[in-house]
């Protein structure tokens, strides 16, 4: 991927990260000026830790993309970040920082303490409930 290209399909990109093997286990290491603290979760694009940010003494999550990762996609998840920077709303997770240090590209956002939506969903919940999340989800997203 190159300039500002982002033609790309989703399901080759998709494939690309599928190929890719896990970042590794970063706990104790330092990503820029965020210590890392422990793995919350993995998924397609990469890792999502707990970490300290030294400069400013508060905990983050440090979304890591996988190391083995196409080097012609951390563009793109930069160019993410600097588009979910510009998005203010209480419904999502407020972006710190965004870069790159060696070969790791790294998101820092808001860490949001509980549950993920999934876990929340297959709980018992009424339609009162299920109905207000998915308010605020769509007030979110537009």
């Amino acid at each position: 991927m190159t300039g500002g290209d982002d033609s790309e399909s989703s399901d080759s990109v998709l494939r690309a990260v599928a190929r890719s093997p896990d970042v590794p286990l970063l706990e104790g290491r330092r990503v820029a000026q965020f210590r890392v603290l422990r793995k919350i979760a993995s998924g397609g694009m990469g890792t999502v830790y707990e970490a300290e940010d030294e400069n400013l003494a508060r905990r983050i999550a440090l979304k890591v993309l996988a190391r083995s990762t196409d080097p012609a996609l951390h563009p793109r998840f930069l160019r993410e970040a600097r588009m979910a920077s510009r998005i203010n709303h209480p419904n999502v997770a407020t972006i710190f920082d965004a870069g790159e240090t060696g070969d790791i590209a790294y998101i820092a956002m808001e860490l949001v303490e509980g549950e993920t939506l999934r876990c929340w969903s297959h709980g018992s919940r009424t339609l009162r409930e299920r109905l207000t999340v998915v308010r605020q989800i769509a007030a979110a997203l537009a």
